[in-house]
């Protein structure tokens, strides 16, 4: 069975059944100060604190016996049952700063950049693909239009990316070679690369009436 080299039980093609997992939103802490420097040009600077480490682990429990778990508990009776897995995380909670700029063209139009630094919560040794979003950079820019007293268009894009080498052997969450990690490495052995790039678009309408 995969890299295990476990068999499915004979007859056994496929179990149905029911599982559910406690999901823990982690706590979030931000705040920022807005400098008006010039009286066309303003920056703002925020700072930001997100308790990953809330996600230590992930519990997957079933409504009823799973044959492939049974085997798995004779090698990880810690993390396994017949009727649950645990995917130990390690996760790390984390600071991270944003910094953006406006520009008061005239009266009516407003021209808005930003950059944000986010540090990966997930340590070197923890890399894996449950959550494959490592250490990422945000870039953004925008505009703010006064149709009249009473209307106002906002409109950004950004551009958001993260991209993570893995090499061989030193995630316990993807390829480690240790054989205590067996359950939980799929890539065991392999260089691992992970690289998301996200494009962000915002409009909005603000009108009285």
């Amino acid at each position: 069975m995969g890299n295990l080299g476990l068999p499915i039980p004979e007859g056994v093609a496929s179990d149905e059944g029911k599982a559910t997992l406690e999901f823990t939103i982690p706590a979030h802490f931000s705040t920022g100060i807005s400098v008006q420097l010039t009286p066309r040009f303003k920056t703002n600077v925020d700072i930001k604190w997100t308790d990953t480490a809330a996600w230590e682990e992930f519990k997957i429990e079933f409504d009823s016996d799973v044959d492939f778990l049974e085997i798995l508990s004779y090698i990880a009776p810690e993390n396994v049952s017949a009727r649950s897995i645990t995917f130990p995380r390690g996760y790390e909670s984390t600071w991270s700063w944003a910094v953006g700029f406006e520009y008061q063209w005239n009266d009516r139009l407003a021209l808005r950049a930003g950059y944000e630094d986010r540090p990966s919560a997930i340590p070197e040794d923890k890399a894996d693909l449950l959550a494959p979003f490592g250490a990422a950079f945000l870039v953004g820019m925008g505009f703010s239009y006064q149709l009249d007293k009473d209307t106002v268009i906002d409109a950004g894009m950004g551009m958001l990316q993260s991209k993570v080498d893995i090499p061989s052997g030193s995630s316990s969450n993807l390829n480690s070679t240790d054989p205590k990690d067996i359950i939980y490495t799929p890539y065991s052995g392999y260089d691992a690369e992970t690289n998301i790039t996200a494009f962000l678009f915002e409009f909005s309408y603000l009108t009285v009436f």
